[in-house]
């Protein structure tokens, strides 16, 4: 098994690989290979992949090692768990199914109600501190999956009309890059939601190490990762299949709101 339990995020670190392309690389035709045989991947081997796509075995072998592997047999075993942890998460249970359309409306509406009143339980003193830590550091940079960075894009284009330079990275590898860059100037705000976190590759003892400020935003303190962050906010709890999409919507534009109506009165 490899470290850190990685087979938990291995299908959306696939995905990741194909959306993120701007053209299709042999990184990108591998992805996609295991991506459309993830059901099937026990039964091929490196020999049967290399014939039916004509990609080496060698291409494969290193596709495989750049995400933290040491051999195909583990990289399969992975892509099942992971297979089985996305129907845990995802799939509709029998007792929870919904066929009218009005209904399934009302119940999406009820969530989105829900988190916002989670959030109105917001400590305001925790939401004034972040205000604060983005207003003290020149250097921001936010760490998290695709879809998380994606939602602060409101909150780095109002901070870099503040002057301040920001950067939202979901590379994993750039993430790396970055964690040996920084210094006690910047400030490093880490996101997690779906349960997902860049922690699941070998550098977290360079975060650990790294002299920059370092926050994390979570719905599960608890975690060990957790260990070498300045500050940890946790903006909603998981429950259900709720993993803190509406919540982190909902904190990004408080945040944002109150930022910039601070930068307007001064």
């Amino acid at each position: 098994m490899a470290k850190y339990n990685k087979n938990n995020i291995l299908i959306g670190n696939l995905l990741d690989i194909v959306n993120k392309a701007s053209h299709e690389t042999t990184d990108v035709l591998i992805a996609k290979i295991f991506l459309e045989n993830r059901y099937n991947l026990n039964e091929l081997s490196l020999d049967d992949l290399s014939n039916q796509y004509y990609i080496s075995q060698a291409s494969i072998s290193r596709f495989i090692k750049k995400l933290g592997y040491k051999n195909y047999n583990t990289f399969k075993y992975d892509v099942a768990s992971s297979n089985e942890k996305m129907e845990s998460v995802h799939a509709i249970q029998d007792r929870d199914r919904i066929n009218d359309a009005i209904a399934i409306k009302e119940e999406v509406i009820y969530r989105i109600n829900e988190a916002y009143q989670k959030m109105n339980d917001l400590n305001v003193n925790d939401v004034l501190h972040i205000v604060d830590l983005l207003n003290k550091y020149q250097n921001i940079i936010f760490f998290g999956s695709e879809l998380s960075m994606a939602m602060c894009k409101i909150l780095q284009l109002g901070l870099v009309t503040l002057g301040k330079n920001v950067y939202t990275i979901y590379d994993k590898n750039y993430q790396n890059e970055m964690i040996n860059e920084m210094s006690e100037n910047d400030l490093l705000i880490c996101i997690s939601i779906e349960d997902r976190w860049f922690h699941l590759q070998e550098s977290i003892n360079n975060l650990k190490e790294s002299t920059s400020y370092k926050m994390m935003w979570t719905l599960n303190s608890s975690k060990d990762y957790l260990e070498g962050f300045d500050d940890i906010f946790v903006f909603g709890k998981q429950i259900f299949d709720n993993y803190g999409y509406h919540e982190l919507m909902v904190l990004i534009m408080i945040v944002y709101r109150v930022l910039m109506n601070h930068s307007n009165n001064e």
